[in-house]
């Protein structure tokens, strides 16, 4: 229970991905839908991702490897 709370403040993703439709005024923000389905569902995902792959056993560096790996595809697509 506290893995969700602590990643719920600590832990911070907010995404800049904006996409014009065609034929509306608003663009398509993707942070307002995550927001709108759950607060701080990203953030919580990732770190649960993490606490079931330290639970496999696989050794914390390929964890931290693998957040990084995902920060830059992220930032490469614009998400972030």
């Amino acid at each position: 229970m506290m893995i969700g709370c602590m990643s719920y403040n600590m832990v911070v993703f907010k995404s800049t991905l904006e996409v014009a439709m065609e034929g509306s005024k608003d663009p398509f923000v993707l942070q307002t839908i995550l927001d709108s389905i759950c607060v701080g569902i990203v953030p919580l995902c990732l770190v649960l991702a993490c606490f079931a792959a330290l639970r496999r056993k696989i050794s914390p560096n390929w964890c931290l490897l693998g957040l990084v790996v995902f920060g830059f595809a992220a930032t490469f697509l614009h998400l972030v």
